[in-house]
């Protein structure tokens, strides 16, 4: 899916976000306007705020209104730290889960347009996923494509249209 959507490939059809023909856009300003996450995630060396945030100067409002609906207090129960304590080596003490949380915020805050989530909350238990996605789908102005294996009903008459695949 990645490949579909990041690189410039040829391909026959047409690709829409929002009515806009991928085709007529640069590589540059399609891509920059799309947050891919899928299962693997990577950490960088530092807190959990610099994770989100990356480069970016940080808005600490924001930041904590994403761990918040991304379920990622319970991090701080677990470790006894803080958002801005480091995560040491990649995050090896983090779960699959906590990890994807962290990608999703990070995704969340770079506020892009379309949001491609492959297999991307397939490590987080399905009442926190179900709570996430349903926060991630109440977003406005925001194209969500989700690929999954499961998903929980109630969130399916959420999307304008959803494709199945055997």
């Amino acid at each position: 899916m990645k490949s579909i959507f990041l690189y410039d490939l040829d391909y026959e059809g047409i690709i829409q976000v929002n009515g806009v023909d991928r085709n007529t856009l640069s590589y540059f300003s399609w891509i920059d306007d799309i947050s891919y996450i899928d299962q693997n995630v990577h950490i960088f060396e530092g807190s959990l705020f610099d994770n989100i945030v990356l480069k970016e100067k940080g808005d600490n409002d924001t930041v904590q209104l994403l761990i918040e609906q991304l379920d990622l207090m319970d991090l701080f129960k677990k470790c006894g730290c803080d958002i801005n304590s480091p995560l040491l080596n990649n995050s090896n003490t983090l779960s699959g889960g906590e990890r994807q949380k962290i990608a999703l915020a990070r995704a969340l805050y770079s506020n892009r347009k379309t949001l491609i989530l492959d297999e991307s909350t397939s490590a987080i238990d399905s009442t926190s996923s179900n709570k996430i996605l349903e926060y991630i789908l109440s977003q406005k102005d925001l194209t969500v494509l989700l690929i999954a294996h499961k998903i929980g009903e109630n969130l399916l008459n959420k999307f304008d249209e959803v494709i199945y695949i055997d």
